[in-house]
């Protein structure tokens, strides 16, 4: 089973090139590649972690701190390799890292993107309503790490 044989770590500064050209052809342009490679090269913090399995790099997740709520960080872009999509990939690589981040002191994360798919990992439109953004809508969730971390919070991000 993959799950057994894949390793999810920290991506390695060595590793910057691989990402954008993993990012480029799993979403099939230059947009998020460019991204990635932006946010990357931001002064702010931006943890990433990467899925490799038998050596490969095949999936990739990359947070960006945000202003705003305490320790609040923005998750995107996730990216897995075509053909390791439908094997849980992008499950794993989000619990682990989702997991990590809590045990490193993080208290929320934001995500602009399919409900269907990141309510599954605890995030909620009705978290990110809290808080006002240029994507305010269904598609802006959030997800707090530590329980009450955006119960107070009221401003924008």
């Amino acid at each position: 089973m993959i799950s057994q044989r894949m390793q999810i770590r920290p991506s390695r500064s060595d590793e910057r090139g691989a990402l954008m050209a993993l990012t480029q052809s799993a979403f099939g342009a230059p947009a998020e590649a460019q991204l990635v490679g932006a946010l990357i090269d931001e002064p702010l913090e931006t943890p990433s972690f990467v899925a490799e399995l038998d050596g490969e790099l095949i999936g990739h997740v990359l947070y960006s701190q945000l202003t705003g709520p305490d320790k609040a960080l923005a998750l995107g872009p996730l990216t897995v390799r075509q053909q390791w999509r439908d094997m849980q990939v992008g499950t794993q690589l989000t619990r682990q890292t989702l997991s990590q981040l809590r045990d490193d002191g993080w208290q929320s994360v934001f995500v602009l993107g399919a409900p269907g798919y990141y309510e599954r990992f605890g995030f909620k439109s009705e978290l990110a309503d809290r808080v006002r953004s240029q994507y305010q809508g269904p598609y802006l969730l959030a997800k707090e790490l530590v329980p009450g971390a955006l119960s107070n919070f009221d401003g924008a991000i």
